[in-house]
């Protein structure tokens, strides 16, 4: 069976078995599904080679535009509308919580190796608890958007 390239118009010969498989037209390298519409009866390549100083686009038939894809099952189940209502809601750490969870860390490192080391430090524990207080406190607090940025829909 004759294929014609949707791209660069090129025709090729294809066995019968190749309609709704993937195919590569060798000129222009172009991947595309051989389907019905792509296939061409032997009189149209006749009738196109006997039409002697026309141009092989002139000729050839216009390409019909294809029907949208359906989307697979899976893709359409992994694939949430980012407007939906019933969506989960997608949220990042906040700065203030990863900032304050640092910040207690650090002081209780520094604590503990004093400690090892045979000596109290009174700023660890003072250290610990702004830590805490930035982690509590941004936890409510809605997030700010950068500058110049819009919420998506």
């Amino acid at each position: 069976m004759n294929v014609v390239c949707r791209t660069c118009r090129a025709v090729m010969s294809l066995p019968g078995t190749a309609l709704g498989n993937k195919a590569r037209c060798p000129r222009c390298s172009t991947k595309f599904v051989v389907e019905h519409k792509d296939v061409q009866d032997a009189a149209s390549l006749q009738a196109s080679a006997e039409a002697p100083g026309l141009p092989t686009s002139l000729v050839a038939p216009a390409p019909v535009p294809s029907a949208p894809r359906m989307p697979s099952a899976r893709a359409a189940r992994a694939r949430v509308p980012e407007g939906d209502v019933f969506a989960p809601e997608r949220r990042a750490l906040d700065r203030g919580v990863v900032g304050g969870v640092m910040v207690m860390v650090i002081a209780a490192v520094w604590f503990i190796v004093g400690m090892s080391a045979g000596r109290i430090f009174l700023k660890p524990p003072i250290l610990f608890l702004i830590g805490l207080f930035a982690a509590i406190s941004s936890i409510g607090r809605p997030k700010r958007r950068a500058a110049g940025r819009r919420p998506r829909r």
